[in-house]
């Protein structure tokens, strides 16, 4: 996704205002290009408001592919978009490749909502704190914030 492809996308979201899952996925389609993925993409409205671990798994799948695995973490941020420990715990409690579906769908809940949403205690614990905040800290700037 490019620079200005990322700012039509995420431009004008602002946390616990009127968001909406289904419009965030209708603009997100425009960014996909293949079509298994355009295809998960479109089972993700249903399953969103209330995710059953089984039919997640099963329909969106949760493994290291990335049809297995980006449609899942949209799914997990979008079921519980107002909690960034919330939707990681959720991608976790789906089983898989936790590790890469918990961190996509930690990295839109933070890009979402911000880095004071991610619990205190978690943050404390990061490793390679200081430097991944500096990163963070760049690219915010690098983007005009």
């Amino acid at each position: 996704m490019t620079g200005s492809a990322t700012g039509v996308l995420y431009s004008n979201l602002k946390p616990g205002v009127d968001f909406n899952g289904g419009d965030f996925l209708a603009r997100l389609a425009d960014f996909t290009p293949e079509a298994v993925c355009r295809e998960k993409s479109g089972l993700i409205e249903g399953l969103m408001e209330e995710p059953d671990r089984g039919k997640v798994v099963l329909k969106l799948g949760n493994g290291i592919e990335v049809f297995n695995s980006v449609p899942t973490a949209i799914c997990s941020f979008l079921s519980r978009p107002q909690s960034f420990a919330r939707a990681v715990v959720q991608a976790i409690s789906l089983g898989g490749d936790t590790d890469t579906v918990a961190a996509m769908t930690g990295a839109i809940s933070g890009a979402y909502l911000g880095v004071t949403a991610i619990p205190v205690n978690w943050r404390d614990q990061l490793e390679n704190r200081r430097y991944i905040e500096e990163l963070g800290e760049r690219l915010f700037t690098l983007a005009g914030g």
